[in-house]
């Protein structure tokens, strides 16, 4: 990426969603459109955290030098609901939220950002975050600190996932109280199902319920990821589980199927999120991308995120 641009010969202005997607054609074609790509992501808000809240759009910003374009973002606003007070008005229930930076030039970043500050502010929001996964240093550079980080993984469905567990019966649909225990088992917690748009897969093992799955009829996203008893683990349920998933959204036409995993920590690499990892890859998914929240911090101070690699050779 070239940094040499001059910074005062650009200039930063609203643009149309032609020119936004035909700019992101140049890095990324994972969807076919704006469009597309936008109802996925809403779809996804389903699981309420970091990059994949619900949103509303309040503007495509371009940067231009010599009318044509150098760099794109979308500005959005989304629910603030991180755990910790940012510094500012706690009673606020909404803040702004950059994503989708593709520069060409990474002089622009700041301008960007800048006159993205402002529309965001115009619309009644006086803080923001950043969800990127592709400009971390230079957004570092310009003083933010990272606060999130996830990764989305994905398996093409026309592949094949080998392995499982073949004592394991797999049906659809369940009780309430089934899916509790195996979860609580599994994470600790429960998380409901939302039954108008997740169809529930369950792992029986002699009878007996020990693992389960939310598959997302509308973005083809496994919710909340695979989960299985503890002591059941490690025994091939998890495989056969992900193994019916991609024969459900390969029977639905989906050409993706996706799992979104929330790091626990983000300066260390934490043993679940490892194992996670590990289990999802070694499966035959693969890493698509990985998000860092970032946030402006009235104190910087340096902060070593673990490389993805760290995760899956330890």
């Amino acid at each position: 990426m070239n940094g040499n641009t001059n910074m005062s010969s650009n200039r930063v202005e609203e643009i149309s969603e032609k020119d936004f997607w035909n700019f992101v054609g140049n890095f990324d074609t994972s969807f076919q459109s704006l469009d597309q790509y936008e109802k996925w992501k809403q779809e996804l808000s389903i699981l309420r955290d970091g990059w994949i809240r619900k949103s509303e759009r309040l503007a495509l910003l371009g940067a231009k030098t010599n009318g044509k374009l150098i760099g794109i973002m979308r500005i959005l606003r989304v629910s603030f609901s991180e755990r910790k007070s940012w510094g500012f008005n706690e009673n606020e229930k909404e803040r702004g939220e950059i994503q989708d930076i593709y520069l060409k030039s990474s002089g622009c970043l700041k301008l960007m950002i800048d006159k993205a500050e402002k529309i965001m502010y115009k619309n009644g929001l006086s803080t923001f975050a950043i969800s990127d996964w592709r400009n971390w240093d230079l957004l570092k550079d310009l003083g933010f600190g990272i606060y999130s980080r996830s990764v989305l993984l994905h398996w093409d469905t026309t592949a094949q996932i080998s392995g499982g567990n073949k004592a394991v019966e797999i049906n659809f649909g369940t009780k309430k109280d089934v899916l509790e225990e195996i979860q609580k088992s599994s994470w600790g917690f429960f998380v409901s199902p939302v039954f108008k748009k997740q169809d529930i897969v369950l792992a029986l093992l002699k009878g007996e319920p020990v693992g389960c799955a939310y598959l997302n009829r509308f973005s083809g996203n496994i919710d909340y990821g695979v989960h299985v008893k503890k002591e059941h683990q490690r025994r091939g349920i998890g495989t056969s589980i992900l193994k019916s998933a991609l024969d459900y959204y390969r029977k639905r036409n989906f050409k993706r199927m996706f799992v979104i995993r929330n790091f626990r920590s983000i300066t260390k690499v934490n043993e679940s999120d490892r194992v996670a990892l590990k289990f999802y890859i070694g499966c035959g998914g693969d890493v698509l991308r990985e998000y860092r929240g970032f946030r402006m911090k009235r104190q910087s101070r340096k902060i070593r995120a673990p490389d993805i690699g760290e995760y899956i050779g330890g």
